[in-house]
């Protein structure tokens, strides 16, 4: 054997080891989506049962993590559906205009780097708009937009918190059979849009996407367990 084949040989292979653990440390890529607190916490709750009331605000706290690097991010749009059990209930969830709002403001640390940090001008927040999908399906979007010229860039395989989007209870809730009713909440897709890379597609949880209200935490259909993926389903985020 080439001596110098030799002495090569182990400095691959402690490369190889220490990508291997680097990979490791890092997340899974995919969207998050928990009540009161980001999915990896350790406060987050995925099933949220309260007493209905005149008044009241609920975080849905969605974070997520990029496959691949992304420069010059210029919009996050995002999609989240809201599935009832009949269509009966559905009077209180479609007051759109006073049941849903945004916040980005980070829960903390934790939650990973907020967008509205990566920029000197944080991102304007568009929406949430609603629609009807089916009777007792509805669906939220909505975009987080940078200034031209402002757009940062995204590290692949690192988390970003991204917005919350709140649940709120007004007067007359108290009585609402509405809110009473059971529910499902499924971050469906959040899209990374670049300038200078095609668009950047999640689809999968990175830990949990779902999330019930008066429902058990299984209520809901299970996300996707989280797994290492390959290149050719990297490749499949870009659309």
């Amino acid at each position: 054997m080439n001596p110098g084949k030799v002495r090569i040989l182990p400095l691959l292979l402690v490369a190889l080891a220490s990508a291997i653990a680097a990979s490791s440390s890092h997340a899974q890529s995919g969207i998050d989506m928990a009540w009161d607190d980001c999915a990896t916490s350790g406060k987050a709750k995925y099933s949220k049962s309260v007493d209905c009331a005149d008044e009241g605000v609920f975080d849905l706290v969605c974070t997520f993590v990029s496959p691949v690097d992304v420069p010059s991010l210029g919009t996050v749009s995002w999609t989240l559906d809201v599935q009832l059990p009949s269509a009966s209930a559905s009077t209180w969830w479609s007051a759109s205009k006073t049941r849903y709002a945004l916040s980005t403001a980070s829960p903390g640390a934790s939650c990973g780097e907020p967008l509205s940090n990566l920029s000197q001008v944080p991102p304007t927040s568009i929406g949430p708009f609603f629609s009807e999908v089916s009777p007792g399906r509805y669906r939220l979007k909505g975009d987080l937009v940078f200034m031209p010229g402002d757009e940062p860039t995204l590290k692949a395989l690192v988390p970003y918190y991204s917005q919350t989007i709140q649940l709120r209870f007004d007067p007359g809730t108290s009585t609402d059979p509405g809110c009473q009713a059971s529910a499902c909440m499924i971050m469906d897709s959040m899209i990374l849009q670049s300038t200078q890379i095609p668009a950047v597609r999640l689809i999968n949880p990175a830990n949990r996407n779902r999330v019930t209200w008066r429902k058990p935490d299984n209520g809901c259909a299970a996300a996707t367990p989280t797994k290492k993926q390959t290149w050719g389903e990297i490749k499949a985020f870009y659309r």
